[in-house]
């Protein structure tokens, strides 16, 4: 594990922005009893971050930073309709989706390409492509902070919901996630009614392979997203409103074209749609920008500072507010103990 007391420590190479802010000390852990060490020896007040792709670091901060690094993929149990799989939080959670994929375990083929880790995944009920993590939850274990208690949580007790959980909201100060098992299908369940997977593969086909989902979806992906590594971003920005029957009738009478879709009873509207329609796509502010084939997606384009990430959506917040009637909710997770 590191340990470094150095008064201030950049985080640029630990949040896929690449902010360059940072904090007071930085502890990297592969095994829960280092983990328990750390927090005896530092306390509970911490920050926990995986793979960073899902947060923004707007200032420095002044608490440690916990960077959680436990691995392991290991079958469980299984039968002859499924298979659990345990992995640890801080396994890379593109790479667990293919190994499901290799080993014909159904599930989680949307899920390809997405950055991040295992451990981060349930928190934001990360989803695409007509799949939520939610669907193949099993199970979690857990470490209470303050008592350094192990539990396990059920999917029953994680209130999931689009792009939250208690992960992210009751328990966000409370607990870490120190692995996650999955519950996986033998037997094939393709989910194809998203656009460009549904497009793509004809209803007539007898048989779709696991295989041909997951490329696809990696294809999908590769052609609107741009990679983090070469072009700092944390992905989609804004989550997409979900509006009402009355007024998605509204909006459609005003905006024909709106793009969105049902959700249950409700609609969403994509926000990727909302912004580009505001005039947001391509448009830079300073060094920060939103991508100009993906106006979802908020990039930096080298030298990005905290004040400028926060002015930009601040202002596609209130053009979209102003033209549609409609809040775009920031996604990714913003710490609350930073300095502005």
């Amino acid at each position: 594990m590191t340990n470094s007391n150095s008064p201030k420590i950049s985080l640029k190479t630990y949040n896929s922005f690449q902010l360059d802010v940072s904090a007071p000390c930085i502890f990297e852990f592969d095994h829960v009893d280092a983990l328990k060490r750390q927090i005896e020896k530092n306390g509970s007040d911490f920050i926990l971050l995986g793979g960073g792709s899902n947060v923004l670091l707007l200032g420095d901060l002044d608490v440690p930073v916990f960077i959680n690094r436990i691995k392991g993929t290991r079958v469980t149990s299984s039968d002859d309709k499924n298979v659990y799989i345990t992995v640890g939080a801080g396994e890379n959670w593109s790479d667990f989706v293919e190994y499901s994929v290799a080993n014909n375990f159904w599930g989680l083929e949307n899920l390809a390409l997405i950055p991040g880790t295992v451990g981060a995944a349930p928190v934001q009920n990360i989803g695409a492509y007509g799949v939520e993590v939610e669907s193949c939850f099993f199970s979690a274990t857990l470490l209470d902070r303050y008592s350094c208690q192990e539990i396990i949580v059920t999917k029953q007790d994680c209130n999931f919901g689009y792009r939250e959980s208690r992960f992210k909201s009751q328990w966000k100060d409370q607990y870490v996630i120190l692995d996650v098992t999955f519950q996986l299908s033998r037997t094939a369940k393709p989910t194809l009614e998203y656009p460009g997977l549904k497009d793509f593969f004809s209803a007539d086909q007898p048989i779709i392979s696991q295989r041909a989902i997951f490329d696809r979806v990696c294809f999908l992906r590769n052609s609107k997203l741009p990679d983090p590594r070469r072009l700092p971003n944390v992905g989609s920005f804004f989550k997409n409103p979900v509006v009402q029957k009355p007024t998605f009738v509204e909006l459609k009478e005003k905006f024909p074209n709106i793009a969105s879709f049902a959700f249950g009873d409700d609609f969403k509207i994509a926000a990727g749609w909302l912004i580009d329609q505001a005039g947001w796509r391509g448009k830079c502010l300073n060094t920060v920008g939103m991508h100009e084939h993906q106006a979802l997606v908020m990039v930096n384009h080298g030298g990005a500072v905290p004040n400028d990430v926060r002015a930009l959506y601040e202002e596609i917040q209130h053009d979209v507010l102003k033209q549609y009637g409609i809040f775009l909710e920031v996604e990714p997770t913003i710490f609350p103990t930073l300095k502005v």
